[in-house]
């Protein structure tokens, strides 16, 4: 896993706890909401496995 995607992990599993927003975590990773969306539902369903 490269530093990237080790980063977009920790802001998506934020967005997931309620740390940070949706909006917030798209901000932070450069991506619309709705991808951030699409990931955490990834992530919730299949785990880290995505990256």
């Amino acid at each position: 896993m490269t530093k990237q995607e080790m980063k977009k992990l920790r802001v998506i599993d934020s967005a997931i706890s309620g740390n940070v927003t949706v909006k917030e975590a798209a901000g932070l990773l450069g991506l619309s909401e709705r991808q951030v969306l699409r990931l955490k539902k990834g992530v919730l369903e299949q785990g880290a496995v995505l990256y």
